[in-house]
């Protein structure tokens, strides 16, 4: 079942088709200058500059990527919780899909721009694993 939480929703489909179609300086648009991010069992990345390379990077490392929000729920102190099924392409043509949940904290909840905390989790094993196992673990 999917919650529409209209609002939520709608910022949060924005921030994703930044994300989505890997377009670096409109995705660090959406947050302060202060940004801390986590993504996965990576190290943090504190501040656009950081967050610019951590991120970057990863494009790099995969041939594209597509979230298919599943749920959005958004708390009064302004941190929207994001589960998504996360499509990647991988060099090798293949697609894995892997859940994920993303915590994203904007500092006034009621202006799209000004996220400041990112926690993203995900298991990114398949998406890096060899072929055989990645197909294996998509089924």
């Amino acid at each position: 079942m999917t919650v529409d939480n209209s609002a939520a929703t709608a910022w949060v489909r924005r921030y994703y088709d930044d994300v989505d179609n890997r377009r670096l300086q409109e995705f660090l648009a959406w947050h302060t200058s202060d940004v801390t991010v986590q993504f996965a069992n990576n190290p943090q990345a504190h501040g656009q500059e950081q967050v610019a390379g951590a991120i970057g990077h990863f494009w790099e490392l995969i041939g594209g990527l597509r979230h298919n929000i599943v749920n959005v729920w958004e708390t009064d102190d302004g941190t929207a919780v994001v589960e998504a099924l996360i499509d990647y392409t991988r060099l090798d043509g293949g697609v894995v899909t892997t859940p994920c949940v993303t915590l994203l904290h904007r500092v006034d909840p009621g202006v799209e721009a000004g996220v400041d905390s990112v926690r993203i989790f995900l298991d990114l094993a398949p998406v890096f694993a060899p072929a055989d196992a990645a197909a294996a673990a998509a089924h």
